[in-house]
């Protein structure tokens, strides 16, 4: 068996609203029930799970399973923290990973001064963090840049 990989994956916004996403299947996220609906739909779509949101796409290609843990990155706004928690719930319930998501701080599109000065040096921070853990651990350490605007900043 190989080793259990530290899958760390920068967030879009395609979960919420992208032409795979909870929008295009009707799913309006209750507070307090998010986790059930989403039980919910990975059960109704099946292996289709895995095609609503580029990030998924990825845990699905490299076949992620429970011996997983997947770090979800979110910008600093709320829409992408929520996107993160999506992406977590959806890679519990149909990989069986365990998941992390962790809010980027001034990682944020409208002040670019910010964006560089913070927001990089907190997104490298963090990557440092995961990779050195997974490495630490006998883990291998994945990065995926498969959605939003993150592929930009490596």
């Amino acid at each position: 068996m190989a080793n259990p990989r530290t899958i760390i994956s920068p967030v879009g916004l395609s979960i919420l609203d992208g032409r795979h996403g909870l929008k295009r299947h009707n799913v309006d996220l209750t507070p307090g029930q998010e986790r059930q609906q989403l039980r919910e739909l990975v059960r109704s779509l099946g292996a289709d799970a895995g095609r609503l949101s580029a990030e998924l796409a990825t845990l699905k290609a490299i076949e992620a399973g429970s011996e997983d843990t997947a770090v979800f990155l979110a910008t600093d706004t709320d829409d992408s923290e929520r996107a993160a928690r999506v992406n977590a719930i959806i890679a519990e319930e149909h990989f069986l990973a365990s998941t992390k998501t962790e809010r980027v701080k001034s990682l944020v599109l409208d002040d670019a001064g910010r964006f560089r000065k913070e927001g990089v040096p907190s997104l490298v921070a963090l990557l440092d963090r995961y990779v050195i853990g997974a490495r630490n651990q006998g883990w291998e350490p994945w990065l995926s840049v498969s959605g939003g605007i993150k592929p930009v900043v490596p």
